[in-house]
């Protein structure tokens, strides 16, 4: 048997965001030579110890995922609990296993602030996503590149969309490609792209961390909104917040074309007379952030390993 292996999260979910964690947590792991599947990772059984960085969204299956087998030593860094699922997470079981490895680097300050009122030791990491180097230039003829914007369409001017590139982060596709399909991704934002339009959170931090200008709609009352603002990353809303009540009403009703509709209207008139969207961002200076996440990471493995030996 080994001492330790160091091992990667995979995914079977159509988002190839969550892929893009995972290429994040690389630079940190010594050559990872075995991957275990997000969700089903309280299933593993291995003689070896292994390392594995929890900087992911939890979870798409919790009861197969957490808490994880305990031959993982887990290292905390960027981890955020669904909203949906924060019942599931308050389960004594998982409540015990977050205190045995605390304390726990969130994603966000939601995730934050529900396992502190568990009683839990944590801190705002934020993602590992937002530590990928810079690029050393940007490209000479570069494109804009629209991500997942089917929904802001409406908002994003003509000109720009006129030569825009258009793509997505999601995937249906062969699983044993799907790495294929994240690699190809990232060198189309790292080689390419002179502006990133996304509603995508992984789409939007990647790009910022590679020094791409980003305009980023998202909900600003959405659990994960913080990992983005603690970059200073501007949000711009395009859904109204819609109170439970007034969903079931609309449901019933069958009147959601017509909030839509309304929805449409709203953010014209907002963007349009009162707060115009910046289209010709300047990139973000992040570099004291990545420093600060990449020690903080660092260490955090190291005294790991070393209570470990």
């Amino acid at each position: 048997m080994s001492k330790f292996k160091f091992a990667t999260l995979a995914y079977s979910t159509i988002n190839l965001g969550d892929d893009i964690q995972t290429v994040a947590t690389l630079p940190y792991l010594n050559h990872p030579s075995i991957s275990f599947d997000r969700d089903s990772l309280a299933l593993q059984e291995s003689e070896d110890k292994i390392i594995i960085l929890m900087n992911a969204w939890w979870a798409a299956n919790p009861e197969n995922a957490f808490p994880p087998a305990n031959c993982f030593l887990p290292v905390f860094i960027g981890f955020h609990i669904a909203a949906s699922f924060t019942q599931y997470f308050s389960q004594p079981k998982c409540v015990a296993y977050l205190k045995t490895h605390a304390p726990i680097g969130c994603r966000d300050v939601f995730t934050m602030n529900i396992l502190q009122q568990m009683g839990v030791d944590t801190f705002f990491s934020g993602c590992l996503s937002t530590t990928f180097e810079k690029r050393e230039s940007e490209p000479v003829n570069g494109k804009i590149i629209m991500v997942d914007t089917a929904r802001v369409d409406y908002l994003i001017p003509l000109l720009l969309k006129k030569e825009a590139i258009v793509t997505t982060h999601a995937y249906t596709g062969d699983r044993a490609l799907r790495e294929n399909a994240v690699n190809d991704l990232m060198h189309l934002y790292r080689t390419t792209a002179s502006l990133i339009i996304t509603t995508r959170l992984h789409s939007a931090l990647t790009c910022s961390a590679i020094g791409i200008p980003v305009v980023f709609f998202f909900n600003p009352e959405d659990p994960r909104a913080s990992s983005a603002e603690q970059i200073g990353l501007p949000l711009y809303q395009y859904q109204l917040s819609k109170p439970p009540w007034l969903k079931k009403y609309l449901r019933k009703l069958r009147l959601i074309s017509l909030w839509r509709w309304y929805e449409v209207l709203y953010f014209k008139i907002r963007y349009r007379f009162f707060y115009p969207i910046n289209w010709n961002p300047d990139p973000l200076d992040i570099e004291k952030h990545k420093s600060i996440l990449r020690s903080k990471t660092a260490e955090t493995i190291e005294a790991i390993l070393h209570r470990a030996s």
